[in-house]
This record gives C-alpha cells, sequence and structure tokens, in this order.
C-alpha cells in the first residue's frame, strides 16, 4: 500500500524518438546550440555536409565569443571532422575562416592539435594502417561522449546539487564503445525534458553488469 501511495508521486516519462532525417532543415527550430546539434545529427552522413556545413556554423557566430561557447565550436568541428565523411578537414577550414577571421587561425590550430593529440596523424607518421583506424575511431567516439555531456551541460546547467550525476555519467560514458548506443544518447540528450530523464534512459541501455 506504501509503494502504491509513492509511485503516484513518481514521474513516469515515454521516451520520444524524433527521426531528424525525415524532418525539414526549417522545420528544425528552438535555440541556437540545440538547433546546431540538431542539424549536425541530421546531416553528419550526408555526403553534402561539406557544402551545408557554412550555413550551420553561420547560426553560432555571436554565441562564439562567450565563455563555452568556443569549446562546444571546436566539439562540433571535431565531431564533423571524425564522422562527417561528406565534409573534408578542407570544407571546415574554409567555412571556419570565412566565418571568423579574427579567431580562425587559432580555432583550427587547437582543432588540428586535438586531432593530431587523439592519434589521426601518429599512424600516419608511422605507416601503421591499424593504428590510424584503431586512432581515427577511438577520436570520434570520444568527442561523441563530449558532445553528450556538454549538450547536457547546456541544457540543464550544472549545479551542486548534479555535479556529483554528471561526473557519474562521465565515467558511464567511457565504458559505452559502441557507436550506434552513443548515437541514440546524443539524440537523447537533444529530447528529454530534464537530466533525470535522460540518467534513467541511460541506465536502461547500459547492460546489467555496468
Amino acid at each position: 500500500e506504501t509503494v502504491q501511495r509513492v509511485q503516484s508521486y513518481v514521474p513516469d516519462f515515454s521516451y520520444h524518438l524524433i527521426d531528424l532525417s525525415s524532418i525539414s532543415d526549417d522545420e528544425i527550430i528552438g535555440e541556437v546550440w540545440q538547433r546546431v546539434f540538431a542539424l549536425v545529427l541530421k546531416h553528419i552522413y550526408d555526403p553534402t555536409l561539406g557544402e551545408q556545413l557554412y550555413d550551420i556554423l553561420k547560426l553560432i557566430v555571436e554565441l562564439a565569443d562567450k565563455s563555452t561557447g568556443m569549446d562546444m565550436l571546436i566539439t562540433v568541428l571535431r565531431y564533423v571532422a571524425r564522422a562527417g565523411k561528406g565534409a573534408s578537414k578542407d570544407d571546415i577550414r574554409q567555412a571556419v575562416m570565412k566565418l571568423f577571421p579574427k579567431e580562425g587561425a587559432t580555432l583550427m590550430k587547437t582543432a588540428a592539435q586535438e586531432w593530431l593529440e587523439e592519434g589521426e596523424a601518429i599512424g600516419i607518421e608511422k605507416g601503421e594502417a591499424i593504428g590510424i583506424e584503431k586512432g581515427i575511431e577511438k577520436g570520434k567516439l570520444q568527442t561523441q561522449r563530449k558532445m553528450i555531456l556538454q549538450v547536457l551541460q547546456h541544457r540543464f546547467v550544472p549545479t551542486a546539487d548534479t555535479t556529483d550525476i554528471y561526473e557519474q555519467l562521465a565515467k558511464k560514458l567511457e565504458i559505452v564503445t559502441d557507436e550506434s548506443a552513443l548515437q541514440k544518447l546524443t539524440n537523447l540528450s537533444l529530447e528529454v525534458f530534464n537530466l533525470s530523464d535522460f540518467v534513467r534512459h541511460f541506465e536502461e541501455l547500459l547492460p546489467p553488469s555496468q
């Protein structure tokens, strides 16, 4: 009887999956960063991503000078460079230099250094094809994890009560090595109404032993 009384006060949200590929760009509306992430996710495997990159990044020009703006922009660029086969590094460089004439050189230098540190160039230098593939894959997954956390922290600003939750999420995300699972979590981070809802669905995705 006590359990039934308490149960009526426990939120029970249904999972709402949004297929971004079926929605036109004009229909993807909302807060700027949320729209940028949604558009990047929608077009990440589009062979014409390089042509659309300028218009997507143009949305965040006015936000890039804010405290977390550059960090979030670099995360977007790293994700596009890793997973977006339709956008070359030259496409990224041209879009960035055109939109950010002052900060562009520094921004690209920072991004290039991070790509290097993640192992993309290490395999090339040693001539190890396997090393190249593993380095790129590892970097892509790490970028995806970082994007998930940044989207959540942007939508649900960390407080003293949620600091531990974010730390636990960061640790648990490191366990997830399946790209499709991380893609689901990225979509989920854009769709949930609150942080606890994300945590609940995240727990459902993890194997019982984790």
